[in-house]
């Protein structure tokens, strides 16, 4: 009786199975529906071959002089101090010249004299008073007179240095009452207004660069870079090396902040290569140990984890070397989510790259 009553119990519960399955009831009504995971993807694209390059280069002047003593001779004013700035003709110091002012003095009255001289023969000479021979000792009096003049004045302007251009003193320890000898440096004088870059790049590089070619220089110092044009590129290689020498003058008409004679700054600029590369933004890719993959999304929604090669960079974009096609949708925002086999929705991209 008893084993009566639980078969009958048995059949009962399978034929109530059996009933719901008949009638359509969803085995799964205590798991709710999740909301498609939402990523951000952009098709790889074909974009020319664009390489950013970056050197180091040594800021120099344009206008910067040694200026030296002409002659020897005690120092006895100094017009200037360092950092002072001064304008072309600017008397920046100045040498005893006591002596050469007083034979300047006294060409002067020579020079008057023979001019007196030099007319009163003339005026004999045209009434036939005088001889040719006499007029001719007074024509060389008055020229000697003026050729001494001449000298002194000349022997003068080596007592007075003065500046040659527009710039700024550098530091100097000329002091009055000091004696300097001829050749001995007096004073650093440079313009900071007109600056150019000296760098070395290797020959590869030749067709990159060339006169009017603009690049960007940047020193620590500075928050934003200066524009350059390529004024010189040697013609011939360095001769261990094969390295190029470029010179570019930094475009600006006033005086650089942040640049300084002597620095070492980072030169950049870019050009084109003659390929064209598969690209796509560098967020989307993951680097793992094993390799680098990204994640594609199909048109009809789901995700397929691939397998790349990069070769490097762009801007902010990876440059593909195999792995994936231009036009697939790579996920570029959200890749933690993801799983090979999952349906996403896409959102509108960001930008990326120029």
């Amino acid at each position: 009786m008893r084993i009566l009553i639980i078969i009958t119990i048995m059949v009962g519960i399978i034929s109530l199975f059996y009933v719901n399955q008949g009638n359509g009831l969803p085995s799964d009504l205590s798991q709710p529906k999740l909301p498609p995971v939402v990523v951000e993807a952009v098709q790889a694209e074909i974009r020319p071959w664009v390489v950013s390059e970056s050197f180091v280069g040594t800021v120099k002047s344009n206008n910067n002089v040694l200026l030296s003593a002409q002659t020897s001779g005690i120092v006895t004013q100094v017009h200037v101090t360092a950092g002072q700035k001064v304008k072309a003709e600017d008397v920046l110091l100045e040498l005893d010249s006591s002596e050469i002012r007083a034979e300047i003095e006294k060409n002067k009255i020579d020079m008057e004299i023979a001019d007196l001289e030099l007319n009163r023969i003339t005026q004999l000479q045209k009434k036939k008073i005088v001889t040719t021979s006499e007029w001719d000792k007074a024509k060389a009096s008055s020229k000697r007179a003026k050729a001494s003049l001449k000298y002194n004045q000349e022997k003068l302007a080596k007592h007075i240095i003065k500046a040659p251009f527009d710039g700024t003193v550098q530091i100097n320890d000329v002091k009055a009452g000091s004696y300097v000898s001829q050749g001995q440096t007096l004073l650093p004088l440079i313009d900071n207004r007109e600056l150019h870059v000296d760098f070395i790049v290797p020959a590869r590089l030749n067709e990159a660069l060339f006169v009017g070619s603009q690049i960007q220089v940047k020193s620590r110092f500075m928050r934003d870079s200066h524009s350059a044009a390529v004024v010189s590129v040697n013609d011939a290689f360095e001769k261990d090396s094969l390295n190029l020498i470029i010179r570019a003058q930094i475009l600006s008409e006033t005086e650089l902040a942040g640049l300084t004679i002597g620095d070492l700054v980072e030169v950049s600029f870019k050009h084109n290569r003659d390929r064209q590369v598969l690209v796509i933004p560098e967020g989307a890719v993951n680097y793992r140990s094993y390799g680098e993959n990204v994640f594609v999304v199909g048109a009809d929604g789901v995700v397929d984890n691939k397998f790349i090669k990069t070769i490097g960079r762009m801007d902010n974009m990876a440059i593909v070397l195999f792995g994936i096609e231009a036009g697939e949708r790579v996920v570029t925002a959200g890749q933690n989510k993801l799983y090979e086999g999952l349906t996403v929705q896409v959102k509108p991209p960001r930008t990326y790259g120029h």
